[in-house]
C-alpha cells in the first residue's frame, strides 16, 4: 500500500507514475533511517504530482543568469514501503536558466524539484527530494510551474533520500550553519508517465 508525504492530489493536480532503480549509496546510513529502508531496495515505484497553479511563496533572480520561484505544492508517494512519518512542508522548486552564449559551460540548465523544507540541528531528520534536470537552460520559458512534464526533456530524474543534523540556523532562512549529512541514497528514475 502506497504511503503519501501529503494528503491525496487535489482536483487541478497532474500527477505522474514512475519507476526508479537504486543508483548510489554515497553515504551509508544510520540504522532504522528511511535512507537505510531505502538502501536495502533495488528498485522502487511509486506517484509524484504537483498543480501548474499553485501559489508562488518565494522566489529570487540573477538577472541574465538564473531565476528561482517556490511554490505551495507537491506530492510524492512510494509503494514499497511507508513515509508519512517525514515531517515538514513540502514545496516545488522552479530554476529557470539562461543559455550563456559567450561561455557556454556556464550555463545552468533549467530544474524542477519537489522536496521537503524541514529542519533538526539536535536529532537525524529523514528527508526526500525528487529533482529534474532538464537537458539544457532553453527547456522553460520562465520560472512558472509547467502545466505538463515529458520524460524525454529531461537530462537525468534522480529521488534522493537523506539523514542528516542541520547546524544552528534555519535552512529556510538561508542563515550560516553546517550540515551533517548522516545518509544519503539515490535512485535514478527510469520511467515516467501522466496519469490523471
Amino acid at each position: 500500500m502506497a504511503a503519501s508525504i501529503v494528503s491525496a492530489a487535489s482536483a487541478g493536480d497532474v500527477v505522474y507514475r514512475f519507476k526508479a532503480e537504486l543508483a548510489q549509496v554515497s553515504i551509508s546510513p544510520p540504522p532504522e533511517s528511511l535512507s537505510a529502508k531505502a538502501a536495502e531496495i533495488p528498485a522502487i515505484t511509486g506517484n509524484l504530482g504537483f498543480s501548474p497553479g499553485a501559489e508562488r511563496i518565494a522566489g529570487a533572480s540573477n538577472p541574465g543568469r538564473v531565476t528561482f520561484a517556490d511554490y505551495a505544492t507537491g506530492s510524492i508517494t512510494i509503494d514499497q514501503f511507508d513515509i508519512s512519518a517525514l515531517v515538514g512542508e513540502i514545496a516545488t522548486q522552479i530554476r529557470d536558466g539562461v543559455t550563456q552564449t559567450a561561455d557556454p559551460k556556464t550555463t545552468i540548465p533549467d530544474e524542477m524539484t519537489i522536496g521537503y523544507r524541514n529542519f533538526s540541528a539536535e536529532e537525524p531528520i529523514d528527508s526526500l527530494t525528487l529533482a529534474m534536470l532538464y537537458r539544457s537552460a532553453d527547456m522553460l520559458a520562465n520560472a512558472a510551474i509547467p502545466s505538463s512534464l515529458n520524460f524525454e526533456d529531461f537530462a537525468s530524474i534522480r529521488l534522493l533520500f537523506s539523514t542528516r543534523i542541520d547546524g544552528s540556523g534555519n535552512r529556510d532562512d538561508q542563515a550560516s550553519g553546517s550540515v551533517e549529512v548522516l545518509g544519503l541514497v539515490s535512485f535514478r528514475v527510469t520511467a515516467m508517465e501522466q496519469i490523471e
